[in-house]
């Protein structure tokens, strides 16, 4: 072949005119004949053919390659997203989708009984069906489809677990991909969805319209009930806590939010959700202040923690004063979730579970009055140890050095010294400091040679002692006299 024309400098008038073609100039590049490129058809075995590039597209030649005998395409890489239209792509996409649906059929098996659902069966439903506002019990929607809503990844799975949620066989193909085991593999935010129940009658309406906004009937037991309000009130009380701190520019990571979980636990114990938003909004502003006046002492690399503590005072104070805490309401910032509404709007009705205590089940033992930094009796101060030997190992991972007191253990973990000591041997130190006046005064303060977590019991403190001994920690010897 004569290239001359991308080798030399002709006018593509002069090519024109030397080879006597009937063209314009300025459709000569549209003109430039197909030549064969080392791509193969996949289907017959041909060599594809590529339209020449102009001159001035030389050095980016993209062009589609096409098969002179079926006509398959390959596009070039710009337009890879499209598909080709000829007969063999046209069967073989017509073939995966039949081989796709039957599949899916194959997999739906047999639908739930409406009688087996679970109250949460009940409200996870709900929220999907509210969400993609289904009309249908089939093909209730996609999520990648609805952008104002963000895709519930965990409840989606836990429904297709519990095989109330099913993929329909009307998915978009490119959300499916059939693997070699037979199984389906699928994008859950960009397939359709079929909700997977039946009951006794065959009025799919009715039952679309009890799943979609189900009441108080469909709670099964007050147990079960129970566990969900307690759910719902943690996640919204988190939710709010996290607001907080965010709107005052604290810094918060996974150990954090595990922190800010387990304090929210704690005061579920003694408090209404609306008292202990007081305690996060007096407590978050309380720091923020000491902070900005540059007066947190050794807290500074720990503000999460302080906040936790200084609400942990605030309701200690007050319970020592026989004051109730004054509960807020639910804060205009923060959304309540969806499955927050239904559950308490429509499925028992207490549109005020905020100002209320919480049923306590999970764990959660309902107190008298909170774990406190003051000594009322024996038995409390014997609930506030911490006798889980598990935290141990990441104690000692995270310890620089470490020494032995007269009242506990002293850890450093690089930034802060952390006492592990019991609570009357923390007392009595503070005590000998001249930091205590009476039994309701605050005695721990915020200036203090040491952070202090927790109490401990002396098994804890025994445990944790010989697993440092027996770590890479530095074991720091000084006369004990002169430590404090």
């Amino acid at each position: 072949m004569n290239n001359s024309g991308y080798t030399e400098t002709f006018k593509t008038g002069e090519i024109i005119s030397q080879h006597h073609l009937n063209l314009k100039t300025n459709t000569f590049a549209k003109n430039l004949p197909l030549v064969d490129s080392d791509q193969i058809c996949p289907y017959d075995g041909s060599k594809m053919r590529i339209k020449l590039p102009s001159k001035a597209s030389m050095d980016n030649w993209n062009e589609d390659e096409v098969c002179p005998k079926c006509n398959h395409i390959i596009f070039e890489k710009y337009n890879r997203g499209k598909l080709c239209s000829c007969i063999n792509c046209t069967k073989r996409r017509a073939a995966e989708k039949k081989r796709l649906k039957t599949n899916l059929l194959d997999a739906q098996g047999d639908k739930r009984e409406l009688v087996t659902l679970t109250s949460q069966d009940y409200l996870d439903l709900a929220v999907i069906l509210q969400q993609l506002n289904a009309k249908s019990l089939k093909k209730i929607g996609v999520y990648s489809e609805h952008r104002r809503i963000g895709f519930d990844k965990v409840r989606v799975e836990r429904l297709v677990a519990h095989h109330l949620l099913v993929v329909s066989e009307d998915s978009n193909n490119n959300a499916l991909k059939i693997l070699s085991d037979g199984s389906i593999e699928y994008d859950e935010a960009s397939v359709n969805w079929h909700v997977w129940v039946t009951d006794d009658s065959d009025d799919n309406s009715r039952l679309l319209d009890e799943l979609k906004n189900p009441n108080k009937i469909n709670l099964l037991s007050d147990q079960e009930a129970d566990d969900i309000y307690l759910q719902l009130a943690r996640k919204e009380l988190l939710k709010i806590f996290v607001m907080e701190l965010e709107t005052h520019r604290f810094d918060i990571n996974s150990t954090d939010v595990s922190n800010l979980e387990i304090a929210i636990d704690h005061w579920l114990a003694f408090l209404t959700p609306a008292q202990i938003y007081a305690v996060i909004w007096r407590s978050v502003r309380h720091v923020n202040d000491e902070r900005t006046k540059g007066t947190l002492g050794n807290y500074k690399y720990h503000l999460i923690h302080f906040i936790i503590k200084e609400g942990d005072y605030l309701i200690t104070y007050l319970s020592d004063q026989g004051e109730e805490i004054k509960p807020y309401n639910f804060p205009r910032k923060v959304e309540k979730d969806l499955d927050t509404i239904i559950f308490f709007d429509q499925m028992i009705f207490l549109p005020n579970w905020f100002a209320r205590k919480v049923p306590l089940s999970q764990g959660i033992v309902e107190m008298k009055n909170p774990r406190c930094l003051v000594g009322n009796t024996l038995e409390k101060i014997s609930m506030q140890r911490i006798t889980n030997l598990e935290s141990i190992v990441a104690i000692v991972q995270d310890a620089r050095w470490f020494k032995e007191t007269d009242y506990g253990v002293v850890v450093n973990d690089g930034n802060v010294s952390w006492l592990f000591a019991e609570q009357l041997e923390v007392f009595n130190l503070m005590k000998a400091k001249g930091a205590v006046v009476n039994s309701h005064s605050r005695w721990l303060p915020e200036e203090f040679d040491y952070c202090i977590n927790d109490f401990y019991s002396f098994r804890f403190i025994r445990h944790l002692l010989q697993a440092l001994k027996n770590s890479t920690a530095l074991n720091v010897t000084e006369d004990k006299s002169t430590m404090w």
